[in-house]
């Protein structure tokens, strides 16, 4: 029997235009670590790995690495869904970031 508690249903993940076209051009070993990487966020995106941003304006986003790349995302709990905002490396995965727009 399959359970289908909200706790057992993954989230729905969404990609910003941005992140598309950055796992798009990403080689095929980085790629199949990013999208691992969604997929678990999709099943548990306060899971293992992920690190809630800090600062104002930070509540609900947060992010996880592999290697140099950081996947950037926010959470909403109520319509379980996952908004991807960026995949990027290290040194410019955070530049500029705005607050995450409210639900």
């Amino acid at each position: 029997m399959v359970d289908l508690t909200p706790a057992a249903r993954p989230y729905r993940a969404a990609l910003s235009p941005e992140a598309l076209a950055r796992l798009r051009r990403l080689s095929p070993i980085p790629k199949r670590r990013v999208n691992a990487l969604l997929r678990e966020i999709r099943r548990d995106p306060r899971g293992e790995g992920s690190l809630q941003l800090r600062g104002k304006g930070n509540e609900r986003r947060y992010r996880m690495r592999t290697n140099s790349l950081r996947i950037v995302y926010t959470i909403d709990d109520e319509t379980r869904s996952v908004y991807v905002e960026r995949i990027r490396s290290r040194p410019t995965a955070y530049d500029g970031l705005e607050p995450p727009p409210r639900a």
